[in-house]
């Protein structure tokens, strides 16, 4: 679905005219949308890119984002097509405390964050697949870009931020959306590790996972009220 059908049915289903809303504007469920699709692809994974990232022979630290604006977290490097390991700071000091000025081939790397890569091993070009933040939906035409099946959650999402500005009762009363999102949201997950385990791609890294744990523990103490 595009941009525009996603926000008529959203606008639908808050009993408003997809044409000339009153208590929402276009604007804010388009900002709703795009949030909730941000967020189904950070706790899914559910996209990825592959990209080739020079290195600077000597350099063995680089910001991601400023290359990779989309970048969420690696899943599988190599170099020459051959598989850099992934590595903790702690391994690779233990080693070698000279590991930080190796102009070797590749051969072990890690994320700090969604930014910071750091490379034992920097003479050659790395091949980085990793998951991605989608772009934003700003056109009308502009298509969702996780999977058809998965969109109408996105309708979800948007209805439980919209209603959030009504507070109280009616705020109260969106909350099985967001059960439902997050619900959908974990459930692609699940299917994302498994197709990633298969692939032999590399873990999670422990700041997604405290994301996932920290919106896992939003959802339980909703329903506790």
């Amino acid at each position: 679905m595009t941009l525009v059908d996603l926000r008529a049915r959203v606008l639908k289903r808050l009993a408003q005219d997809p044409v000339t809303p009153v208590y929402w504007t276009n604007a804010e469920v388009n900002a709703a949308l795009n949030r909730g699709q941000r967020l189904f692809a950070l706790i899914s994974l559910c996209l990825e890119k592959t990209v080739s990232f020079a290195l600077t022979p000597g350099t063995a630290w680089y910001h991601l984002q400023a290359t990779l604006p989309d970048f969420l977290l690696p899943l599988r490097v190599t170099a020459g097509g051959v598989k850099v390991r992934p590595a903790s700071l702690d391994a690779l000091d233990a080693r070698d405390d000279a590991w930080g000025s190796s102009v070797a081939a590749p051969t072990e790397y890690g994320v700090l964050g969604v930014d910071l890569l750091y490379v034992r091993g920097t003479t050659g070009t790395l091949s980085i697949t990793y998951a991605n933040e989608p772009a934003p939906m700003v056109a009308d035409t502009d298509p969702a870009v996780i999977i058809d099946a998965q969109q109408p959650v996105l309708e979800d999402y948007a209805i439980y931020r919209l209603r959030a500005k009504q507070g109280g009762q009616e705020f109260a009363r969106a909350l099985p959306y967001w059960k439902r999102f997050l619900a959908a949201a974990k459930a692609a997950a699940a299917d994302t590790e498994e197709r990633l385990r298969s692939a032999g791609y590399d873990q999670q890294s422990f700041e997604i996972t405290r994301i996932l744990a920290a919106l896992e523990a939003q959802a339980k103490k909703a329903g506790a009220k």
